[in-house]
């Protein structure tokens, strides 16, 4: 999964301040407690990646897993997140290094996402990251993000 959450933290809120969004699954709910990060908020988006608009045949998918089967296979999803500034966490299990990239319409972040070997590929090594200078300005209403 990718979350997407506003950078700046005294961006304002919406009337209604209480998140809405997609919900963490079992494992990511537990490893998400576990780094300590705030509970999910207003202006945050929870991108399952199972949940793409269009793929390349070789990313296959389900809820709790996401892989590229092929090397060079890539997934893309439309969002509408709200102005402003946002960083990326990510969370995923790696036996070994498998970075991945990101672009937001077209503009491809300046890091790779998915760098760090967690100690295997089951659930139970799964890890939330807040990617260090993965961050982004959203300047229209839709975006689209695309990752390989």
């Amino acid at each position: 999964a990718i979350l997407f959450s506003p950078a700046d933290p005294d961006a304002p809120l919406s009337d209604s301040a209480e998140y809405d969004g997609e919900e963490f699954n079992t494992p990511e709910a537990s490893n998400w407690e576990q780094e300590g990060f705030a509970p999910l908020q207003d202006g945050d988006c929870l991108l399952p990646l199972c949940t793409w608009d269009t793929a390349k045949d070789t990313f296959w998918k389900d809820r709790t897993q996401c892989g590229n089967s092929g090397g060079d296979g890539w997934a893309e999803y439309k969002l509408n997140l709200e102005l402003g500034v946002y960083k990326v966490f990510t969370h995923y299990a790696s036996g070994d290094q498998r970075t991945l990239k990101m672009s937001i319409d077209g503009s491809e972040l300046p890091n790779t996402l998915t760098a760090e070997v967690t100690g295997s590929f089951n659930v139970e090594d799964m890890h939330w990251f807040c990617e260090e200078g993965c961050t982004f300005e959203v300047n229209a209403p839709e975006q689209t993000i695309r990752i390989w």
